[in-house]
Parts: C-alpha cells; structure tokens; sequence
C-alpha cells in the first residue's frame, strides 16, 4: 500500500512470504519465518510493558516512576560478555529475600552491607555485619572437624607469603589458635588447654 498523497512506501505484503511495514520510507518491521524483525525501538506508555511467554513467564514493566522484570517461572539468568558477569546501578546493589526485605547491599561507595542498610561513617569499612539495632551478631568461618580455618592480612595480590603475611588461625584437629606475622610465621598460640604460648608450639 501507499500513501497516494505523498507516494510514501507503507506496507508490502508478498505472497507466502515477509509482509512489511515502512514509516517515511524506511522499512521497521518484518515478518520473518522465525518470527519477526523490528528496525528501531518498540515504545510502551507508562504502566505498559512486555509479556514473554505463553504465561506471561517474563513480564517487563514501567509506572512512570520504577522499572521491574518479574520472571513468574524457572529460573532467571543474566549472562555476561564471554567472560564476565556486570550486573550495574546508578546507587546501590540490594539483595533481598522474602519479598521486599532487603538482606545485602553493596552501596555506591563499594561497602557490602550485610544485615543492614546503613553504611559506617568511615568508607574504608568495607564490610559491614549487622545493625544497631541487634542484640548481637557472629561471622563463622565453616572447616571440617580437622580442617583449619583462617583470619588473613595481606599487603599483596602476589600468590607469595606477602599474601598471607598476618593471620589468624584456628586449627580444629587440636582445638587451638594460633598468631601469625611477617610471613606468616607462628608468634603466639593459645592450646587447647588454654596455655599461653609464645615462641614455642
């Protein structure tokens, strides 16, 4: 078809084949044996969206104030370049669970808040555990019942003692904790009969 008025392509529509829609000229939409192509963007109003799936599996939403992709089925994937996976905001990256409760955040600063949403006043705290408002809180280091596990301070990436050169260990095996410096070398231990030792395991 054709707008007589101006001559302007609009539609063709080929037999057994594509049909074809045209604004000023230039073709936007195709069908297609796969589905369709679309030149441009598919623009929705406010509190419109996109409904993939026979069920309404994937719907992509926007009020006019928030945007949400609500997955109603299976699992829901975002894939990377090849290599890495970017997941990007504005401000803050939350996690939440049980609906709207948020459980982490990593703020706009690089904190990862956990069990909080309120970051120290000092932004060189990058891990913050837990809120004023509880009574008590605990970070737990998991091994097996001979396993070791480890508390490290490091001055390098490098895979060399400088990446491990102060720690804190607790060996499970025999219930006793142990002090590291300078590399990594034992300073201090305390046994599993509450001895203190210093210079000597």
């Amino acid at each position: 078809g054709q707008n007589t008025s101006r001559r302007d392509l609009c539609m063709v529509v080929n037999q057994d084949a594509a049909v074809e829609l045209y604004h000023d000229n230039s073709k936007k939409f195709e069908t297609m044996s796969t589905g369709a192509y679309v030149e441009g963007y598919l623009n929705f109003p406010d509190s419109g969206g996109t409904r993939i799936g026979s069920g309404n599996d994937i719907v992509i939403t926007h009020n006019g104030a928030n945007s949400s992709i609500t997955n109603n089925t299976g699992g829901f994937y975002i894939s990377g370049d090849g290599t890495d996976l970017h997941l990007r905001s504005a401000v803050h990256t939350t996690l939440s669970t049980g609906g709207s409760n948020e459980r982490m955040r990593i703020s706009s600063a690089g904190q990862v808040l956990i069990g909080t949403t309120t970051a120290g006043g000092y932004t060189n705290r990058k891990l913050v555990v837990g809120d004023t408002s509880d009574s008590s809180n605990f970070i737990e280091i998991r091994t097996s019942s001979s396993g070791t596990g480890h508390l490290l301070f490091a001055d390098s990436a490098a895979g060399d003692a400088n990446n491990y050169t102060g720690y804190v260990a607790y060996q499970h095996g025999i219930n006793a904790m142990t002090f590291h410096t300078n590399g990594g070398n034992e300073r201090l231990r305390i046994d599993s009969n509450g001895r203190v030792l210093i210079g000597t395991t």
